[in-house]
């Protein structure tokens, strides 16, 4: 049965899915930042209560996450200089068979300011022109 995707507006990229879970991949310029959520399910895709968030970067000179002070299942991630951060989530959660501490990992690559980006996008696609008749001599 395919997967059902939610419809995203960030610049997230799929990048690979691992264990069954499709991984993503934000791309921040050095002068940004991004609001991100967690949220978890159970195995029938319930929404799980999770408690006792904690949020890391895997390199805070390339990005640091700051958890939000009203609500812990908020964080900013705020891109400082051009290279890969992973930011590590875990939280504890109640996934109907007992709580348990659960985690999980978002990767950002940040780009310097100036950069941009290229995109290259493919028509439809049509039949060739016939060749050339060859000429008459």
């Amino acid at each position: 049965m395919p997967r059902k995707r939610k419809r995203c507006y960030h610049r997230h990229k799929p990048e690979h899915e691992l264990d069954g879970v499709l991984q993503f991949m934000v791309t921040l310029t050095d002068t940004q930042q991004v609001d991100i959520t967690v949220s978890a399910a159970d195995k029938a895709g319930a929404k799980a209560a999770v408690q006792s968030i904690s949020y890391a970067s895997s390199d805070d000179a390339i990005a640091t996450v700051k958890q939000d002070a009203a609500d812990q299942a908020k964080a900013t991630v705020v891109a400082h200089a051009a290279g890969a951060a992973t930011i590590n989530v875990a939280a504890d959660a109640d996934l109907g068979d007992g709580v348990r501490t659960i985690t999980a990992s978002l990767d950002f690559t940040v780009t310097a300011g100036g950069a941009a980006t290229i995109a290259v996008n493919a028509g439809t696609p049509v039949e060739q022109p016939p060749a050339p008749a060859p000429p008459v001599v």
